[in-house]
């Protein structure tokens, strides 16, 4: 089947399908505007579900994230957007006018309102789905919340799992749903202009329909072709991981990361693993790198995480 998704509009709802009661999906793809792959993902999605009359349970909405990112190609404007979801903040975006607003707040206050909007359908059957790619190879991963329901959905995807996000890193979507109890996950499915990430995307999307009870596989054409697809990016890979540690990266600390490191690749305590204008940066202990900085705007230069049990979480 030919996908038309390149020729559309670059617009705030990409598509929605509402049909009954039942559970609600909320996607968003291109909160950084350099990350187009969930862009094309969501259009090739709707575009399925539409021509071949695919019936859905429940809500099933895709959203732009940064309008005017994405369409100069810059992961933001003023701010990332990805860190901005601090309640102080949210307040302050939400009472402010749009005169005084920066062109992420702007965006934020629309996003906001529709994520509210749609979690009021069914706060028991809601997931907030973020798609993301990052700027260094290897690895496909889910992050989610620490709202327990957030695992059960991320489980679907066969793909490495972590948590704990918010004691590294603060102002993320995720951290500001797990304080209201609603679950969350953000999706990483590879590096921004790989083909592959586009392909990952609309594998987890339409796992997650079939796993919300949304959609029924047998609908879904290559249904299992999805399912083999993101199977192979979990294997040899821990299910569930924590993070460990951030490298804060200021706008003038000329950070530069060693080349190839790839997400998931074992490091050891103390290994140089970049460098800034104050000399040799060393890993503050052993584990796995996620996520190393290999673009020039954004301000993390790399995680560290490890390996840990369910009990672990649960706890």
């Amino acid at each position: 089947m030919k996908l038309d998704f390149e020729s559309r509009p670059l617009q705030r709802i990409i598509g929605e399908f509402q049909n009954s009661n039942g559970p609600v999906l909320f996607c968003v793809a291109g909160i950084h505007g350099n990350e187009v792959a969930g862009i094309k993902a969501l259009y090739a999605i709707f575009e399925i579900i539409d021509k071949l009359g695919i019936e859905v349970k429940g809500t099933f909405i895709g959203v732009s994230g940064n309008l005017a990112a994405l369409k100069v190609g810059k992961r933001f404007i003023h701010v990332d957007m990805n860190r901005q979801w601090d309640k102080d903040v949210i307040e302050k975006i939400l009472t402010q006018s749009e005169s005084e607003a920066l062109n992420e707040e702007k965006e934020m206050k629309e996003l906001l309102t529709l994520i509210l909007k749609y979690s009021k359908r069914n706060p028991n059957e809601f997931l907030f789905l973020d798609l993301h790619t990052t700027s260094a190879f290897g690895g496909v991963f889910g992050i989610i919340n620490n709202v327990r329901k957030s695992l059960q959905y991320a489980t679907v995807l066969n793909v490495p799992v972590l948590t704990d996000l918010h004691d590294v890193l603060h102002g993320t979507s995720l951290n500001y749903f797990e304080e209201k109890g609603i679950p969350a996950m953000g999706f990483e499915a590879g590096q921004h202009y790989a083909p592959a990430s586009v392909d990952n995307m609309i594998s987890a999307v339409f796992m997650m329909l079939v796993g919300m009870n949304m959609v029924k596989s047998k609908e879904i054409p290559d249904y299992n072709y999805y399912v083999k697809h993101l199977y192979q990016y979990g294997i040899g890979l821990p299910r569930l991981v924590r993070f460990l540690y951030r490298q804060e990266v200021e706008s003038d600390d000329q950070f530069k990361m060693l080349p190839g490191f790839e997400n998931f690749q074992f490091v050891t305590e103390g290994q140089h693993i970049a460098n800034n204008k104050y000399g040799r940066i060393l890993s503050p202990a052993s584990g796995m790198i996620l996520m190393p900085l290999y673009q020039k705007l954004g301000n993390d230069g790399f995680f560290i995480v490890k390996k840990i049990g369910i009990s672990e979480f649960l706890n």
